[in-house]
């Protein structure tokens, strides 16, 4: 298990800059640890490449408004459709452990 802590105090000065919070933040922030198993820090780590600015903290970002975007939908009983390389519709299924 690795315990990873996610706050604006492991930005280096670069990455502050990048998402704009350098010398002040913008909102008041809170740190967050959390336990993750080596596969769920790798899979972290794997999106950490294709997110940027590329943190830990930015992928945590993201995923929230991902996931706070997928459940209004459901909330609305929207369905989630995937568009293929060649244009089928295809359903997305969702699992969420909140009983949706």
């Amino acid at each position: 298990m690795s315990t990873l802590e996610i706050g604006a105090n492991e930005l280096s000065e670069e990455e502050a800059r990048a998402i704009g919070t350098r010398g002040k933040h913008r909102h008041s922030q809170t740190r967050l640890q959390i336990v993750l198993g080596e596969n769920s820090m790798a899979r972290l780590d794997k999106l950490q490449d294709r997110v940027e600015p590329g943190t830990r903290t930015e992928v945590f970002r993201v995923a929230l408004r991902v996931l706070e975007s997928i459940i209004e939908e459901l909330d609305k009983e929207n369905e989630l459709l995937i568009r293929d390389k060649s244009g089928k519709l295809h359903p997305y299924k969702v699992s969420l452990a909140c009983g949706r």
